[in-house]
Order: structure tokens, then sequence, then C-alpha cells
């Protein structure tokens, strides 16, 4: 081995003179490492920037929308839909990419709604999961300045990789409201001598397809013919105030009881065959378990006192909750004798139940108990109260104003009011069928 000594000119300047020794100060050089720098506070619901800023998480994103004016939740070819609008938000916003911005990039990404709303539902506890890119911070924001002012989007939350928004969904939560006006038994409703189709699909999540159809607001064609003569021009609102201004009814306490009662048959597992379509009585799918349905009282909307009710259930068939509100509504105001709603529980009977418009239904929240008791430990609990602020906000400032401004300018519900009669759906013959329903 050769001494330092016979060591050549170029050798000695790039090789240290004395080894280093363990007690040698390391030299520093660029590349040493620079003084931790404090984290950026970062917008609630975002995390800090993972080690590949492009790589998608699993999330559950929190929204609200107005449904007016959309096919309904789910994304149908050829309809404008929330789920639409929400997709190229995202994907302007950078939270998808512009290669899973096609219907096999949505597959891609796992999108899954909580429940799907029907046409012209609304929602304010709407969740999404889907594989999103959340990174840089902000994705919240910029989402929203991409969104349409009717639908906004609140915040989200890491999840684990399995989740699926509608499976993981535990219960949901729905509101329907309505004027207190539609209980006035001396008001009838608007006659219209035309009648629209209105198209419907569904509300809550379910298990199987079902094509979209056209139901009539179910004045039926008879029914129509026998009132035209009388009804033409009768029913109609004084000049230039809405349908129901003058009612001098109130909707006190002894109304709220007496509407609870009535609702109190829908709660537990019951048989709801009769409350949605072209599903048999022995059809498992038609046992659902209702956990409570009230009436939450009387609060006004620029003015004008409407009736809150609220639903929650594990999950809900085509049409069914509009069909427990129209059927509730017929017994309260004595169109439908006492005991026909029961006997629509019933197992074998068969009833042509009234469906309530669906301008005062929205779905209001969404739980997932059994997945933050699994996971909560490990992720953030899912749950719409973090945002409680946003939420009341939103219904306050845009979607109960928007239900208002729609039965003002359309009547839906005093037109849908006139066809709640005997002789349209023939309460009067139900209960000589045989005997009650179940419950």
């Amino acid at each position: 081995m050769p001494n330092q000594d016979d060591r050549t000119p170029e050798e000695a300047a790039v090789q240290p003179s004395d080894p280093p020794t363990d007690n040698a100060a390391p030299a520093i050089t660029d590349a040493q490492p620079a003084e931790p720098v404090a984290p950026t506070a970062l917008p609630p619901g975002e995390l800090p920037a993972d080690t590949n800023p492009n790589k998608k998480r699993k999330c559950a994103l929190f929204l609200s929308y107005v449904g007016h004016g959309y096919q309904g939740m789910q994304r149908n070819p050829g309809a404008k839909t929330i789920e639409d609008d929400l997709f190229n938000a995202i994907t302007e916003a950078g939270g998808i990419s512009e290669a899973n911005a096609d219907e096999e990039g949505f597959k891609k990404i796992h999108f899954m709604r909580a429940a799907r709303t029907d046409k012209g539902v609304s929602a304010v506890g709407q969740v999404v999961s889907l594989m999103m890119v959340v990174n840089p911070p902000g994705i919240i924001d910029r989402i929203n300045a991409a969104l349409p002012p009717a639908i906004r989007a609140y915040g989200y939350r890491r999840t684990v990789k399995g989740f699926d928004a509608r499976k993981a969904c535990d219960k949901r939560r729905y509101e329907y409201i309505f004027p207190v006006w539609m209980f006035d038994p001396k008001l009838e409703g608007i006659y219209r001598p035309k009648l629209k189709k209105i198209d419907t699909s569904e509300e809550g999540a379910k298990e199987d397809d079902e094509e979209e159809e056209e139901i009539d607001i179910d004045i039926d064609e008879a029914a129509r013919e026998e009132d035209a003569a009388t009804a033409e021009g009768t029913n109609l609102p004084s000049a230039g105030q809405p349908y129901g201004s003058d009612s001098t009814f109130v909707f006190d306490t002894d109304c709220i009881n007496r509407l609870n009662g009535i609702l109190s048959h829908y709660q537990g597992t019951r048989n709801f065959h009769n409350y949605t379509i072209r599903v048999a009585a022995s059809a498992p799918q038609a046992k659902r378990y209702i956990h409570s349905v009230v009436c939450d009282g009387v609060f006004e909307i620029n003015g004008t006192k409407w009736v809150r009710t609220v639903v929650i259930g594990q999950s809900f068939m085509l049409h069914q909750i509009r069909k427990m509100i129209g059927m509730a509504l017929a017994e309260f105001r004595g169109v439908a004798p006492e005991g026909c709603l029961k006997h629509a529980l019933g197992t074998f009977h068969l009833a042509k139940t009234p469906m309530a418009p669906d301008l005062g239904l929205f779905l209001d929240e969404c739980y997932y108990e059994a997945y933050n008791n699994r996971w909560g430990h490990q992720n953030e609990h899912l749950q719409l109260s973090d945002w409680q602020g946003a939420v009341d906000e939103f219904k306050k400032e845009k979607l109960y104003p928007a239900l208002a401004k729609r039965d003002l300018e359309e009547n839906t519900n005093a037109i849908w009011l006139y066809g709640l009669k005997d002789s349209t759906y023939k309460f009067s013959e139900w209960l000589d069928r045989g005997g009650l329903g179940e419950g």
C-alpha cells in the first residue's frame, strides 16, 4: 500500500491528508437539511400533503343542493343531473384527473352517492364517496368556485379504502314541509283543466334500478270531467295573492298531536308495498324499518307558516316518503276514513295511495354510526354537524326560500290538493275489502 508521501499532486488535491476521526465534525454542504418549518394551517377537513401529491385518496364529500331544474341526483345520459355538475366541478378543481373525466373514469374513482333523489328533490346532507386528489390544499374552495349556485360542497373526510357512501349509511333522515293552509278543511285546492305529467324517480337509496316513469298528478280523467263544470274559476286565489293566504286555520298543539298519532302507524317494520310502485306484497324489499316519523312543528318562510315533518329510516323505496305523507294528509283532512292508512300497510290488500308533490321533500342527513364506531379511531368521524353553521345557513338562505318561491309561482301544492278526494282514490271502499292492515 502506498504511503501518503508517495501521492501525486492530483491525488493530494482531492484526498484528505489525515483520515477522519469519529470526533470530527461533519462537513457542511449544500445538501445539508434545512431547519424544519412550522406547518401551514389547513382548512377544516384537509390533511397535510402526502408523499405523492397527485395520488387519489378515498374520501367522503358532504354537500347540499336545491334540486329544482335537475332530473335528480344520479347521472342519466341526456339529462341534467346533480352528479354531472358535481363531477365536472371536481374535475375542474383538480380533484379528478383529465384521464378520469369520462364514464370509465367515473367508475374507476368509485363514485357513489349515499342516496338518490328524485327529479326536483333537494338535499342538505348528501354524501358522496370517491377517490379524489385532495392536494394542493383548498380543494373545497376550488370545487365550490366551479359549481353552480344551487350546489354547495361543505368539506370532506378521508376514509378507509373500501368505504361506500351508500352501503355504509346506517339510516337516512328526510324532511317534508308543506304550508299550514293544506290542513285547512275549507280549502280544496286549485282546479287545473289540463294536467301535465310529472317525471319521478326515487328518494333514498334503492337496491334495484328502476326506470324513471311519468306519473299523473293523481286527478283522474273521470274526476276532472265530473268537477269541471263547478270547479273552474271557483278555487283560484285572489288577484295578486298566493293561494291560502286568506286562510285563518291555526296548526296548533292539538293538530301536531293528531298528526303525530297518524304518522306513528308507520314506525317499526312495516310492509310498504302500497307506498311504492311495482313491488309485490310478498317481495322481501317491501318490508322497511322506519326509526321515527314525526311532525316537528310550525316554522316560517318569508312570513308564511309551514309544517315540518321528519322521517328517519334505513332506506326507502321509490316514492315511499311522498306516499306516506300524502296518505297521512288525506286521513288528517278527513278525506280518507280513519284506518285507511293502516289498511294500506296490510300485507295483501292493494290500495292506490296519494303521492304528495316532490316540492316539499329533501334529504336532510345521512348517518354513519357503525362506520364511526369501527373506524373512528383511525379516521375522522363522518358527521354533518362538523359544518352545522353552513348547513343551517344553506337551509335558511337558499333551500327554504327556493321551495316557497316555486310553490308560489307554480301553485304545486294547491293543484295537488284539488285531486286529494274520494272520487280519485275510492278511500270509502277500502275498508269494505277486509280487515285492517298491520300495525
